[in-house]
């Protein structure tokens, strides 16, 4: 939808953080400084941030949702 589609386009923007080790690496959502990031150079003012946050944390939860669902799948 048309109110979505600026928070869609700085999730896509923003770089996933993954942990990694001795095991698959794991989906940990994105950083907090990665968004900032994105955001500053998609041009969104500051102060609109926080409107947006509420939006940006059900895509980065679904997704990592999404990336448990997969990994737990046979």
């Amino acid at each position: 939808m048309d109110e979505n589609w600026e928070v869609v386009q700085l999730f896509v923007r923003c770089k996933p953080r993954w942990i990694t080790g001795m095991h698959a690496p794991v989906y940990d959502g994105i950083d907090a400084r990665e968004i900032q990031a994105a955001a500053f150079l998609q041009g969104i003012a500051p102060h609109l941030l926080p409107d947006l946050m509420s939006s940006l944390d059900v895509l980065i939860g679904t997704t990592a949702m999404a990336h448990r669902e997969a990994s737990d799948s046979p």
